[in-house]
Formats: C-alpha cells, structure tokens, sequence
C-alpha cells in the first residue's frame, strides 16, 4: 500500500459501524509532538506516536473492542508492511484518547 504523505486513513468502529476518513499527517504529528514536548514526565504516548505517524498509512480503532478491555488498542499499518502493529494505549492517558475521540468524529 502506498502511502499518501499528506494523509493518514482513519477507520473505526463504533456501536458496530465502521466510518473512515483521511486526517491530516502533519496536524496529529503536530499534536503529538507537542504533548511529547510539552508533558516531559509522562509522555511515552506520544512520543511512540511521533515515531510510528510518519511512516503510518492507516489507523483503526475498534472502539466497541476497547470497551471489553482492560487496555484499549489501536491498529496502525505502515507503507512498507501490511500487518496490523497493535499500540496499547492505557485508559489513563485521557488527553491522547480524547484527541483519537475527536478525530473519530464525521
């Protein structure tokens, strides 16, 4: 898959639908980069996301999933590998789920 470098692929899953749209690479690196600077003691989130965003074509997040869980995932494919890599994101990290939240929106 090749990957748009303007845009990463935003599909989830909600009350058993899935929805997609394309987000803006450089926006959520540019949120995630921020947090990572900005949250110097508690940032391993975002600075997993810094790294994995660039080379990211695609996001899932089943949030009915994540509900049943104990920690909530979401499933990122990169340009070169067709594998779904799984990042656990722990309930905790509010900010982080409530920029994915806010994103998740149509």
């Amino acid at each position: 898959m090749k990957a748009n470098l303007k845009t990463i692929n935003l599909q989830w899953i909600e009350n058993e639908e899935k929805y997609e749209k394309d987000i803006s690479r450089e926006d959520i690196i540019n949120i995630m980069q921020s947090l990572k600077n900005g949250f110097d003691e508690n940032n391993e989130i975002s600075k997993k996301m810094c790294e994995v965003l660039p080379k990211t074509v695609s996001i899932l997040i089943d949030k009915d999933r994540n509900e049943q869980v104990d920690i909530p995932t979401i499933a990122v494919k990169y340009e070169k590998d067709n594998d779904k890599h799984m990042i656990g994101i722990r309930r905790c990290h509010k900010i982080i789920w409530g920029i994915f939240n806010e994103y998740c929106k149509l």
